[in-house]
């Protein structure tokens, strides 16, 4: 956590911009945040807990993929309202999804 913090104030990146993602509700918000902020562990910690309470979905390809090659999960959140334009979806996955994923019921999908 502490390293995540460092490269992001090494980045230039300022106090109130760590935490940018503290507000829950506030969507439009959320997608003009860079992606070194929104991968930081503390908000995809907050994306996951949101998630298993049902508030949002989670991303399953993008920037905080660990693995950077799409073996990984991207934990970046998804709201659950779809807004008005369809060409811009990422593929989504469910709680449900994850866990039959993680216990190897079904296999990541590539």
């Amino acid at each position: 956590m502490l390293a995540a913090e460092q490269r992001l104030k090494d980045a230039g990146y300022g106090e109130k911009s760590l935490f940018s993602c503290d507000d829950d509700n506030d969507d439009s918000e959320s997608k003009n945040i860079d992606d070194e902020v929104r991968t930081a562990p503390w908000n995809t910690t907050r994306a996951f807990i949101s998630a298993m309470r049902g508030k949002c979905q989670l991303a399953v390809t993008g920037s905080a993929d660990p693995t950077g090659c799409g073996e990984g999960f991207s934990y970046v959140r998804v709201p659950n309202k779809t807004h008005g334009e369809q060409g811009n979806r990422m593929p989504v996955c469910s709680t449900y999804f994850l866990s039959l994923i993680f216990t190897g019921i079904i296999s990541h999908p590539h």
